[in-house]
């Protein structure tokens, strides 16, 4: 008898023993993908632009919105409607941001407004871990209501005063500076 419990005396260790084991390293396992899951989301960095434009300014003008891109590289994209919108992640600093915008009218632009609202807005915001850090807008970039025939003279006082580039830095030390 007494071998006997002996050996059920062992086996219940070894038992115990492979249960507590399992168990540690379905904790362990468990930690290290929490800690991944947390460390993949820290200190990403989005960057959302957003320019709006009036239906006579996409109508009557070819519109160019030029917009820092990862790392900082400038990009270029033609707009074709009203809004447009883009969404950049970055996680390198000093972090580069920001946008432009050109505006030339159309060649051969037949219209038969007499009047044209030509608007232009613009809203830049970088977030760092869904929170908010920086915006920055404008709701009258350009507000201009012209006589159809204007549209060439206005289009070139447009861009003589342009109010762009709309650039900006963001450090480590969370100072923000205008480039």
């Amino acid at each position: 008898m007494g071998k006997n419990k002996k050996q059920t005396s062992r086996l219940y260790f070894i038992q115990t023993l492979m249960m507590k084991t399992r168990r540690t390293i379905w904790m362990a396992a468990m930690l290290a993908m929490t800690a991944l899951i947390f460390t993949s989301c820290i200190n990403e960095r989005v960057t959302n632009y957003r320019m709006s434009f009036s239906p006579d300014l996409i109508e009557t003008c070819d519109v160019t919105v030029i917009y820092k891109g990862e790392n900082g590289i400038e990009m270029t994209e033609s707009v074709t409607d009203t809004l447009w919108e883009k969404s950049i992640n970055n996680d390198t600093l000093p972090l580069i941001f920001g946008l432009d915008y050109k505006i030339q009218p159309k060649q051969g632009l037949k219209t038969e407004k007499e009047q044209l609202d030509l608007q232009a807005k613009y809203y830049i915001e970088l977030k760092r871990d869904k929170q908010s850090l920086f915006t920055s807008s404008s709701d009258s970039l350009i507000n201009e209501q012209v006589r159809t025939s204007q549209l060439d003279s206005v289009a070139q006082e447009i861009v003589k005063h342009h109010a762009g580039p709309f650039y900006f830095m963001a450090k480590k030390d969370g100072v923000w500076d205008m480039e």
